[in-house]
């Protein structure tokens, strides 16, 4: 039942060295392209990335970004940036990456009356950028589902775009397009425990 695998799914940052088969990436990316998008665009791309070199090279270009971040940091949060930082390379030593990209697809934009008002045309692009990240967000959290359900780790890092454009140049990521999250997938080595959920209770507001 899809809540009971909702319920079972864990963000897994350490991976056996088994190399996933191709088949079964192809199944996450396929099980993200069913997710439902703004107008039906679609407007994702996924880069499946397996060379050892260049997942070890995303995780230094994080790194050193990293390190341009701390030095902006105040001295009393340090700690709590280090003991965060795993989660900016928590794609280290995975065996293969998923890299969503998406881009915004023009939709209302193009309805507007010549001469367009700017502010409008502002307010526009931006809902469609906004549309076009939920989007790849609802089949992120797909891929993320049929990997639980195939027995594969994934964790879904937003945490090293701190390095986006430095990630987008090493991934060859094309003009026009952004990187949605890094997700590291493999065969699980090590069993995450249920880190908890906010009560229905306190997410829950009627109006």
């Amino acid at each position: 039942m899809i809540v009971e695998l909702m319920r079972r799914r864990r963000t897994v940052r350490a991976f056996r060295p088994d190399q996933v088969p191709d088949e079964v990436l192809r199944r996450l990316v396929e099980a993200a392209g069913l997710a439902p998008s703004a107008a039906n665009k679609q407007p994702w791309r996924f880069l499946v990335v397996r060379d050892p070199g260049t997942i070890e090279a995303a995780a230094r270009e994080t790194e050193a970004e990293l390190a341009l971040l701390q030095a902006q940091v105040a001295e009393e949060f340090q700690g709590e940036l280090t003991a965060y930082s795993r989660q900016f390379v928590s794609l280290r030593g995975a065996p293969a990456l998923v890299v969503p990209i998406f881009r915004p697809l023009p939709g209302m934009s193009l309805l507007l009356a010549q001469p367009p008002d700017p502010a409008l045309v502002v307010r526009m692009r931006d809902l469609e950028s906004h549309a076009a990240l939920v989007s790849v967000a609802m089949a992120i959290q797909n891929m993320l589902l049929v990997a639980e359900e195939l027995g594969i780790g994934a964790c879904c890092a937003t945490a090293p775009l701190v390095a986006a454009k430095r990630l987008a140049a090493l991934l060859d990521v094309p003009e026009g397009w952004q990187i949605a999250a890094l997700v590291a997938v493999g065969y699980p080595a090590e069993e995450p425990q249920d880190p908890g959920r906010k009560p229905v209770s306190l997410i829950l507001k009627w109006k």
